[in-house]
């Protein structure tokens, strides 16, 4: 599962062991990096590019909802 930096906690982190699933998440100020941080800043280049490409084929900024005059 790959969280952002505010998905911590020991209890969390234990509760997902015993289900098998292993978080990938960066680390938070004091911690040591963890595993699969390398993997962040190309992931998340991906992941702005696909936003990037959806707010242009849909429009999502130039929405067409009714103006709001006061």
């Amino acid at each position: 599962m790959i969280g952002d930096k505010d998905y911590f906690g020991r209890d969390f982190e234990h509760q997902l062991a015993e289900r098998d699933i292993r978080l990938l998440r960066l680390a938070r100020k004091g911690e040591p990096e963890r595993p699969g941080a390398l993997l962040f800043k190309p992931l998340r280049q991906a992941i702005e590019s696909v936003n990037e490409t959806f707010k242009e084929q849909l429009n999502l900024e130039q929405h067409q909802g009714p103006n709001q005059a006061a």
